[in-house]
């Protein structure tokens, strides 16, 4: 969040930012597996143990939104098409435009932002104990 604060701010105080549009992201290259890896050791999780196939994942996918839209379920399904789209991506996101336009780099390594969102998760857990 840090680092897009300072973007923010650097819109603001930037004419060249007014109508236009930034991605904005760390490109430190971390794999899921890093990223599901640190959140799980950070908060004392065992690690995941295997990966599934994608084909096998998308149907498994589509087979619980089907039954729970069937039973008309309010939760959500332990694994959706949307989520599964969003965690068998990449996500780097070219950020020249904020490089250029703003002199903007992502200046929180990936450990510090992973430490401060695991601090903030386990508050968030002291606080759901309560």
């Amino acid at each position: 969040m840090d680092d897009i604060v300072a973007a923010v701010l650097q819109c603001v105080s930037r004419d060249i930012s007014i109508g236009r549009i930034y991605n904005l992201a760390d490109n430190f290259n971390v794999t899921w597996r890093q990223w599901y890896d640190a959140l799980a050791d950070g908060l004392n999780l065992r690690r995941a143990r295997f990966s599934v196939p994608r084909r096998l994942a998308v149907l498994i996918a589509w087979l619980f939104e089907t039954l729970w839209w069937l039973l008309r379920l309010r939760s959500r399904p332990l694994l959706t098409l949307f989520v599964l789209n969003l965690i068998s991506r990449d996500q780097l996101y070219p950020t020249q435009r904020a490089k250029q336009d703003l002199d903007w780099t992502p200046r929180v390594p990936f450990n510090e932002g992973m430490r401060e969102t695991l601090q903030w998760l386990k508050e968030l857990r002291e606080l759901w104990q309560e």
